[in-house]
């Protein structure tokens, strides 16, 4: 039925409530103390995600065996190169890469250039492995870090660019050769991407995250 005069001036109220605050919104200063908290997207009710729900990128393989073989390549490359760091650090190697004599001696020489950063200085270890000098990183850990990247993409890639070439692209992603660069053009979707995101791992991401002493520093507390 219709509503009452009475009904009608409080609804009337209410939206002109209603206006007001929102003009504060969008006129007015919010102070948010604990910020890394409050934009938690796994705690906090002020991230609505909008839209269809989507796989993040290389996180699904796709069909069939070679899919399934794919399957969580994004988040399965950052733990394969944390593993090497640990492995340097001390720790026992989890991933399926012990009987194999190359892989072991990344890991060698990897460990060899920790003990190099650790006595110059350049590399903390206590509490764990900490990255003091970037410079550091990129000449002594980055080069066997990119050949341990290359153990586990190996078998992602279709052959059409060789070991040293993947090498090469990992390790100086911006000062490749014509016959790298017209290589490129060849490779998959998928394998293009699996290049760019190791790449991003290994020059901003890894030293980003080797860099940070605790949970402070990541605004996490």
């Amino acid at each position: 039925g219709r509503l009452t005069v009475e009904e009608e001036e409080a609804r009337a109220m209410e939206v002109q409530i209603s206006a007001d605050v929102l003009a504060m919104f969008h006129g007015g200063v919010l102070v948010l103390d604990e910020v890394d908290l409050l934009l938690d997207p796994l705690r906090s009710e002020l991230n609505w995600p909008m839209g269809h729900k989507r796989p993040l990128d290389m996180t699904e393989g796709g069909e069939g065996p070679k899919g399934r073989h794919r399957q969580g390549l994004r988040n399965r490359l950052p733990f394969h190169l944390l593993d090497a760091i640990f492995v340097a650090s001390g720790s026992p190697l989890t991933g399926p890469y012990a009987d194999r004599a190359d892989a072991q001696g990344v890991l060698a020489a990897l460990t060899r250039q920790v003990e190099v950063g650790r006595s110059s200085l350049k590399l903390q270890v206590v509490p764990h492995l900490i990255v003091i000098s970037k410079e550091f990183y990129r000449q002594s850990l980055l080069p066997h870090l990119a050949d341990w990247a290359h153990i586990f993409m190996e078998s992602y890639l279709d052959g059409v660019l060789s070991g040293d070439e993947v090498k090469a692209f990992l390790r100086h992603p911006s000062r490749l050769n014509a016959d790298l660069k017209h290589k490129l053009r060849g490779v998959s979707d998928v394998e293009m991407k699996l290049l760019n995101l190791t790449v991003n791992w290994l020059h901003q991401l890894l030293p980003h995250c080797l860099s940070k002493v605790h949970r402070v520093s990541y605004g996490l507390l």
